[in-house]
């Protein structure tokens, strides 16, 4: 994977900053740990998965009009990759930008709804950002069944990318998968989560559901987000060179709580991670006068009295 400038910038301040934070602890009481909900990889094939609801009769665009334009971007766009005048054109594209012929993106990813006729469309995906994830969260109004939803699923299961064999979705949650309560989304949906190597762009009316990342015919990977999440822990106790078992992203509070000797509330949901550490932590149900906490809140108080 290639890097431009401005990442190899970002790349070296976080390497600065992981380096100002190991300066700054003491390895025999201080627990470092970083933390990522999601990982990284790069993603060379994409399945336009907001085209295939097109094409199942899911959704409807605002008008002929709308959709032949949306054709006519994607098939200009093909041509250029199959001639491979593609950095030509995005050069191109910087000029008038510049010359402020075409306006500039104020968001790096901005969110674009489709043109669509929302009383013939009855299931879509509003948001892009699922791409970046390499996942697509299918809405459904009320006119579609459980069936119909249940055959789109069978039918997404069996789709396979024709260029490698794999299959496109590895996972598939509905709404219950936010939990219950005031806050979580009443709307029916489908989370669907595409496999390694593929991401599931919303871009409408491309010529082929498949398509190959690349810049005048050369593959290019894309950087996107890994649901593996990443969990680097070093300081106090940590084992050294250790690779524990794959965990959870709720294991990281009760850890916290149990290597700072606070109690763990009895719905907390997650575990220590006994695992990563030389030494067992014992679990107090109350904060005992000697705990982590106390000790550093009683040294602090010292070092500014």
């Amino acid at each position: 994977m290639q890097f431009g400038e401005k990442e190899v910038q970002y790349y070296q301040l976080l390497d600065e900053s992981l380096g100002m934070a190991l300066n700054a602890i003491n390895p025999e009481e201080d627990l470092l740990m970083v933390v990522s909900d999601h990982g990284f990889q790069g993603a060379m094939r994409k399945f336009y998965v907001q085209e295939y609801l097109y094409r199942k009769g899911f959704l409807k665009m605002e008008n002929e009009k709308a959709r032949k334009r949306a054709e006519l971007v994607g098939y200009v766009r093909t041509l250029m990759r199959d001639l491979k005048l593609q950095k030509i054109a995005r050069r191109a594209f910087r000029q008038l930008r510049r010359k402020g012929v075409l306006a500039l993106e104020r968001e790096h990813h901005p969110a674009r709804l489709p043109q669509l006729d929302w009383t013939r469309t009855h299931a879509c995906i509003p948001s892009s950002s699922g791409a970046l994830a390499s996942y697509a969260d299918i809405f459904f109004d009320e006119t579609v069944t459980e069936d119909q939803i249940d055959a789109l699923l069978t039918d997404l299961r069996t789709i396979r990318d024709p260029e490698n064999g794999q299959l496109l979705v590895t996972e598939a949650h509905r709404e219950d998968a936010y939990g219950t309560g005031p806050f979580a989304p009443k709307e029916r949906h489908l989370i669907v989560q595409a496999g390694e190597n593929t991401t599931l762009p919303v871009e409408l009316a491309r010529t082929s559901l498949w398509e190959r990342r690349g810049t005048n015919g050369r593959g290019v990977s894309s950087g996107v987000h890994h649901p593996d999440g990443v969990l680097y822990l070093y300081g106090a106790g940590v084992k050294r060179g250790v690779k524990i078992a794959p965990t959870h992203i709720y294991d990281v509070v009760p850890t916290i709580l149990s290597r700072m000797q606070l109690p763990l509330h009895n719905e907390l949901a997650g575990k220590y991670i006994e695992e990563a550490f030389e030494q067992p932590v014992r679990t107090h149900m109350q904060v005992a006068s000697d705990s982590v906490v106390i000790k550093r809140l009683k040294k602090l108080a010292s070092n500014t009295l």
